[in-house]
């Protein structure tokens, strides 16, 4: 079965300061290389072709989209935001453009240690309209605000701010993989805000958690960036490394 992909690219990365003043938080260089062609590139050295990515005018999309006309192949696509509303928005807008009947939506700013057939193979095997990737490392940011069942990895609950529901406790990595009509019909424009807390939750008792504990982490803040541009070979190590110019 094919499989779509949405990259959510359109947020202002207010929390990198002057780092994205003049580009966005994808395109911020490793080694010289755009984070986003490393991206576009594992995903297009698995077998996804049909990549929709998502760009907002207050966050130089102009950028993203010369990024896309000059190294990517036609089957990867900018959809551009009059201005960047919520991450449910985002992904509405994403999910709403591509080709499968599922499709894995994911965040432009990590890096994951991941088998990706892997990840792809248990949603469907499973006929999830909503798998995560999630881990049980406690190091990670909302640690504990999803809880799985214990035996069977189906999510009990997508957002527990107190953390007190019954589960086992994870935390999600910015990696889902969602059936396109079932998002479609849960999501609700004027009231989700939050995809994680309130679309993804509507999507229960049908959404499954794929736990992985290997390397993860996040270059949204001054901090994870500094840390992954120390470890910046990590990028190559676990996404390959991408080819310059554009693919015909």
């Amino acid at each position: 079965m094919t499989v779509s992909a949405v990259i959510i690219a359109s947020g202002r990365a207010t929390r990198l300061g002057d780092i994205c003043k003049y580009k966005p938080k994808c395109l911020v260089p490793f080694e010289g290389v755009p984070f986003l062609r490393f991206l576009v590139f594992w995903l297009l050295n698995n077998g996804i072709t049909d990549i929709v990515v998502t760009g907002s005018n207050e966050s130089h999309a102009e950028l993203i989209e010369k990024e896309i006309k000059d190294n990517f192949p036609a089957s990867v696509r900018l959809v551009i935001e009059e201005y960047p509303r919520s991450t449910t928005w985002s992904t509405f807008v994403g999910v709403s453009k591509v080709k499968s009947e599922h499709t894995l939506l994911l965040t432009a700013d990590n890096v994951w240690n991941l088998n990706l057939r892997h990840f792809i193979d248990t949603h469907l095997i499973r006929g999830a309209d909503c798998s995560v990737l999630a881990t049980s490392k406690k190091n990670v940011p909302n640690f504990g605000k999803v809880k799985l069942d214990n035996r069977s990895s189906r999510i009990i609950s997508m957002w527990d701010p107190e953390c007190v529901l019954p589960g086992t406790p994870v935390s999600t990595m910015g990696f889902y993989a969602l059936r396109k009509q079932a998002f479609l019909e849960a999501v609700d424009l004027e009231s989700d805000l939050y995809v994680e807390r309130e679309t993804m939750q509507k999507l229960l008792p049908n959404a499954w958690g794929v736990v992985n504990n290997k390397f993860f982490t996040d270059f949204g803040t001054p901090e994870g960036l500094r840390q992954l541009t120390k470890r910046s070979s990590l990028i190559t190590k676990y996404f390959g490394k991408p080819i310059s110019g554009r693919l015909s």
